[in-house]
């Protein structure tokens, strides 16, 4: 993928996991499922995504994995952002 291409999806990303409204939004899922799709996103990007999937799937612990996501999706722009 192209370090442009890459910020714009990265970007687009990272806007539609903040628009995530809490436990029970179906979207989370989908979302986890279509970061396991971008190349090269995370390091280590199965271990996270199943801790993000573990985090989303409680009440107790969504906003968390909701961070973790955020937090994720920021730290590979800013490394992109260095390419």
């Amino acid at each position: 993928m192209e370090n442009q291409d890459k910020l714009k999806t990265l970007d687009k990303f990272l806007f539609r996991v903040k628009q995530l409204r809490g436990f029970g939004d179906m979207n989370s899922f989908q979302l986890v499922s279509e970061l396991k799709e971008i190349d090269n996103v995370l390091p280590e990007s199965q271990e996270i995504i199943s801790e993000i999937i573990e985090d989303l799937a409680a009440p107790q612990t969504w906003d968390n994995g909701k961070k973790t996501l955020e937090d994720n999706i920021e730290h590979a722009i800013s490394i992109a952002h260095q390419e």
